[in-house]
């Protein structure tokens, strides 16, 4: 058409300029597979940082994250927030090829392990939900938190203090009982599911089976317990260490 505005094409060095610019938010869009992320607590939480009466640990915090290798904004997945026993937080390499064929980021934290007071590390855990969701598109209904010896301690906690914040749990080589004080909380219990997880040559194996006992007495109806023959104090093997998810993801898709 005479008169007709058209559009310019970018030159290269235009095109490169925007590149660049652009980069570090297509790269955070996009970034699957293993990686380490370090921020300040103030990045993570924002404003509300001290909203906890203080209690907010003021250091960097570093996530350990796993993204499956598929990842599709249109096919969401679910998040598991892990909370570590030891320093180095990374999810063992065997577990990865569970969380791409379970759609499902794993993330924890760095140096929040048992010397870490409990309050700081289910706050970090909860700074751990807070930096997927503002990254990723996720499956709500698959919002988890797990954790293995001592950091699956910290994450009964959690689940007896906060069990709003996600829809199942699974607890590997350790949990805390629910207490009868923690009777006002009881009616979350029949919307979140539980997973057990421990070895059959675990010495926890006796106060995980009354623990187990305790939250279904409290009125968990979704709730499993899983021995792993042969198995001592370490994480399960890729196989129980699925089934544990399999049980939350059941209804949950």
């Amino acid at each position: 058409m005479i008169g007709a505005r058209r559009n310019k094409p970018l030159s290269v060095a235009a095109a490169a300029a925007l590149t660049v610019l652009l980069f570090p938010f297509i790269a955070a869009a996009q970034r699957t597979g293993n990686y380490t992320d370090i921020h300040s607590m103030r990045s993570v939480f924002g404003d509300d940082l001290r909203s906890d009466g203080g209690r907010a640990p003021v250091r960097d915090i570093s996530f350990e994250v796993y993204v499956p290798r598929n990842y599709d904004a249109t096919d969401p997945p679910g998040v598991m927030v892990f909370i570590s026993p030891v320093v180095r937080a990374k999810a063992p390499d065997r577990l990865n090829r569970v969380f791409d064929e379970q759609n499902l980021i794993w993330i924890s934290v760095n140096e929040s392990g048992d010397a870490s007071e409990d309050l700081d590390r289910m706050l970090e855990a909860y700074g751990g939900l807070t930096y997927v969701l503002d990254r990723y598109a996720i499956n709500h209904r698959r919002r988890y938190l797990a954790g293995f010896d001592d950091g699956a301690r910290v994450a009964s906690l959690f689940a007896r203090d906060y069990p709003q914040f996600f829809t199942g749990y699974a607890f590997f080589s350790d949990a805390e009982h629910w207490r009868d004080e923690d009777a006002a909380k009881t009616g979350a219990l029949d919307r979140r599911r539980f997973s057990f997880v421990v070895g059959a040559q675990d010495q926890r194996r006796i106060k995980m089976n009354a623990a187990y006992e305790s939250f279904k007495e409290a009125g968990a109806r979704d709730i499993l317990l899983i021995e792993v023959d042969k198995l001592g104090r370490r994480l399960p093997p890729a196989r129980e260490f699925g089934e544990a998810i399999d049980f939350l993801d059941a209804d949950q898709e």
